[in-house]
């Protein structure tokens, strides 16, 4: 998924390249293909927003809340899913406090209204499983 696929404005490029450049290889390394694409895919929606949060703050903090908000819409904190992180674990990977991880990523759900089985950001597979998660979304 390039910048121009996720319809990011030209002005924040840039900005959602470098947070590309963090997560697709920590998806890659920790969890899943997926995961990568899915954080793109909330990283356009931030990029898009009126005005956009990407426009202040750290880049690094913003990548690892879009995967930490993905992780929690799809279990990933969850033991008894795959792939499977804990909250501590998501925090010692990206060097970021876990108390500004859960706290970017819960401005970023209440921003857009998400939470588990939103159907743009969950794995297909759980969407698969679960019969009724078309009325979560």
């Amino acid at each position: 998924m390039s910048e121009t696929s996720l319809r990011i404005p030209r002005r924040l490029r840039h900005e959602a390249q470098e947070i590309f450049k963090l997560t697709d290889p920590f998806c890659a390394e920790h969890l899943d293909g997926e995961y990568a694409k899915l954080c793109r895919k909330l990283v356009g929606k931030l990029a898009r927003r009126r005005p956009s949060p990407l426009d202040r703050g750290d880049l690094r903090i913003w990548a690892g809340a879009v995967i930490y908000a993905v992780g929690s819409i799809n279990f990933l904190f969850d033991p008894t899913q795959r792939p499977h992180l804990t909250g501590d674990q998501l925090s010692y990977l990206t060097g970021i406090p876990k108390s500004t991880l859960a706290n970017k990523a819960k401005q970023i759900r209440a921003l857009f209204r998400l939470r588990q089985f939103s159907p743009e950001l969950c794995r297909r597979e759980l969407l698969e499983r679960h019969p009724f998660a078309c009325l979560f979304g």
